[in-house]
């Protein structure tokens, strides 16, 4: 049915945030370490909310990590400041993506 096509549609968008989300959350997290590894998810399991959910919603996975990602190029030499806020806002996102993911799947 169309309904139904419509939410397969609306948890696709949101797992495609989900894995936003994680990617760029990794990368911030690698520039503040001066890192640069594709261990990503493993070092967001143990973060805490929202982010072993969000894995959970993205299935595990998030495209691989390349230090040529504009994202990652966006955050080198930015003061911990802008980090430590691109991070809460990260977080902030996480919890609403989770938020509307509960409720379409409710649907």
């Amino acid at each position: 049915s169309v309904s139904r096509r419509m939410r397969r549609a609306k948890l696709r968008g949101l797992r495609e945030e989900a894995r936003r989300i994680l990617l760029q959350t990794a990368h911030i997290f690698n520039v503040r370490e001066g890192l640069f590894a594709d261990g990503g998810l493993d070092r967001l399991r143990g973060e805490g909310v929202p982010y072993p959910a969000l894995i959970k919603v993205a299935g595990g996975n998030t495209p691989p990590m390349s230090s040529s990602d504009p994202y990652r190029q966006s955050l080198e030499g930015k003061p911990d400041a802008v980090l430590t806020r691109n991070l809460n806002g990260l977080k902030e996102e996480g919890m609403e993506v989770l938020r509307r993911y509960r409720a379409a799947s409710r649907e």
